[in-house]
């Protein structure tokens, strides 16, 4: 009995709970119903707001093509209107561009005309100058050449004089060396004479060969000095040889500077 008591209030209970699942059903099915009703309401306003937005935004777009458009007939009528003295105006520069490009080309054209003048007689003046140097140099060439054949003679004449000269003075210091040979062998057989006879007047050996050792070294010291004043005399001659030649070629020189100066 207690079992069936159980079940039956088990049963029960089962049916309250489902008669309020089913309630709870129907009161989540009319909210949701409710929402969505409201949803499309909103959807719908949205829905109105946008198609208003769209339609002011064509209106203004429209409007503002009709003022685009009357904008631009006014403004091809504004340059159809300043067309004619636009293209004055360009026409005008046009004429004075042209008219200043001639003034330069003409002023250009004569500039480069003097300068090639300028340049002309540059060059005949630089050929003229060149000419009268290469004259010039022709006769200062010439005048070297003269000057270099006189010098030339004058070198082989003092060469010839030198020799002449060599040739006196070795003949005649072999006339004097010759002489003092001579005047030595003399005064030699002169002493050995005094000596003998001074032996035989009674004069040892000893006495007659002092006489002759001062005899000799007299004759030493005159052919010594003899010989360094030769020997001084040819110094001299070569110096003064050596100066007129350093002379010729200073004088030489100075000629050609003076020429190509």
């Amino acid at each position: 009995l207690m079992n069936i008591i159980n079940t039956i209030d088990m049963e029960e209970n089962q049916v309250k709970a489902h008669g309020t699942a089913v309630s709870r059903q129907k009161m989540m099915a009319s909210n949701l119903q409710k929402q969505l009703e409201e949803r499309k309401a909103i959807a719908k306003a949205e829905a109105e707001e946008r198609n208003r937005y769209v339609e002011e935004q064509k209106k203004k777009i429209s409007e503002w093509q009709k003022e685009e458009k009357l904008c631009e007939i006014s403004e091809k009528e504004k340059s159809a209107q300043l067309g004619t003295e636009r293209q004055e105006q360009i026409e005008k520069r046009k004429i004075q561009r042209e008219r200043e490009a001639k003034e330069l080309r003409d002023a250009e054209l004569e500039r480069v005309e003097k300068i090639k003048q300028e340049l002309l007689e540059d060059e005949k003046l630089r050929v003229a100058k060149i000419m009268e140097e290469r004259k010039r140099l022709e006769g200062v060439k010439l005048e070297n050449v003269k000057n270099e054949e006189i010098r030339r003679k004058k070198r082989e004449d003092e060469a010839k004089l030198d020799a002449k000269l060599m040739r006196e003075y070795k003949e005649r210091v072999d006339r004097e060396e010759q002489a003092r040979v001579d005047a030595f062998n003399a005064r030699l057989a002169r002493y050995e004479k005094i000596a003998l006879q001074r032996e035989e007047a009674g004069f040892n050996k000893l006495e007659r060969e002092r006489i002759l050792r001062v005899e000799q070294k007299i004759l030493r010291e005159a052919l010594a000095k003899e010989k360094a004043d030769i020997e001084r005399e040819k110094r001299d001659k070569r110096t003064k040889k050596q100066k007129q030649i350093k002379i010729g070629e200073d004088n030489r020189k100075m000629l050609e500077d003076k020429a190509y100066a």
